[in-house]
């Protein structure tokens, strides 16, 4: 009732539209964003004298990434639950408290009005990670094999381990590595994977190649059961496709290319959190298509 419902609706009140518009706008309180960003790596290239190792490489790099005040729109969704305490940010239900203030409703039906999502600045954000890059390259002919071409392999590999998001200063702080689903605010993303890769195999021989690529996002639980371990909000299941292409250089310093993107046409996963179902930033959503590409040299 005090944050505008009228009492006569409130063992029954429903809200039956599945969007509302909200009111977005800048912000003459807004502060800039501080960064601190922390590397380390090194690559290693041994010099083995067997054919099967000699041309081989490894990269690996540790990476965290600490924004203060970073600056992002809170999403209406999560200002209504953290209104009514999701994740503790509102423990005493204060109809003044900061979420609460966002939204207005009408008298009549208790709806809300045009919810508010200024630019805040938001708490922090702390990320950390590891980059592996593994890069092998295999001549036939230098291991006995009637055959002069090369093989080669490729990956790139990304662990995330941690993606911790304090919504504003004194919040609680959540880590939503391996999560999928809007998080604290809008501008942290969708997908939070714990390991992403892509690894190519090509075969190559006098004037063309051919390869294939697979790609691999692992399993994410909804970002909803970070802050509500009991919540049975749907996650996602690991996504793995795979990529077909092939080129061969012409005569006339021209060259052809071919390309099957998603080669066995897999579905995107359908999620809940997004208009249309689908999460097109991580996912193919139109299945197979191919690709043909001339190029000419002038």
């Amino acid at each position: 009732m005090s944050l505008g419902v009228p009492s006569a609706l409130i063992n029954d009140f429903q809200f039956g539209a599945a969007q509302v518009f909200a009111l977005t706008g800048g912000n003459p309180d807004l502060q800039e964003e501080t960064a601190d960003t922390y590397s380390f790596g090194t690559v290693l290239q041994p010099t083995f004298q067997s054919p099967w190792l000699s041309n081989i490489s490894a990269s690996i790099d540790w990476y965290q990434i600490k924004v203060a005040d970073a600056v992002g729109v809170l999403g209406v969704g999560n200002g209504i639950r953290y209104c009514f305490n999701d994740g503790g940010n509102n423990p005493t239900f204060d109809p003044n408290n900061y979420y609460c203030t966002l939204q207005d409703r009408g008298t009549n039906d208790g709806y809300m009005i045009n919810p508010r999502q200024p630019l805040l600045n938001l708490g922090q954000f702390n990320v950390t990670g590891i980059d592996l890059q593994l890069d092998w390259r295999l001549h036939l002919g230098d291991v006995g094999l009637p055959d002069e071409g090369q093989l080669s392999v490729s990956s790139a590999i990304s662990y995330l381990n941690s993606f911790e998001i304090q919504a504003l200063p004194g919040a609680p702080t959540y880590d939503y590595a391996g999560t999928w689903g809007t998080a604290i605010e809008a501008n942290a993303g969708q997908a939070h994977p714990e390991w992403k890769a892509s690894t190519s195999v090509t075969y190559s021989r006098d004037s063309w190649n051919v390869g294939l690529r697979w790609r691999h996002m692992s399993e994410m639980i909804n970002s909803a059961r970070v802050t509500s371990p009991t919540s049975t909000a749907r996650g996602v299941d690991a996504y793995d496709v795979f990529d077909l292409n092939a080129r061969v250089t012409l005569p006339y310093d021209t060259s052809l290319r071919f390309t099957v993107t998603n080669l066995f046409n897999e579905a995107p996963p359908q999620v809940g959190d997004v208009r249309g179902t689908y999460d097109p930033q991580n996912y193919d959503t139109i299945g197979r298509y191919y690709t043909v590409a001339v190029t000419k040299t002038f």
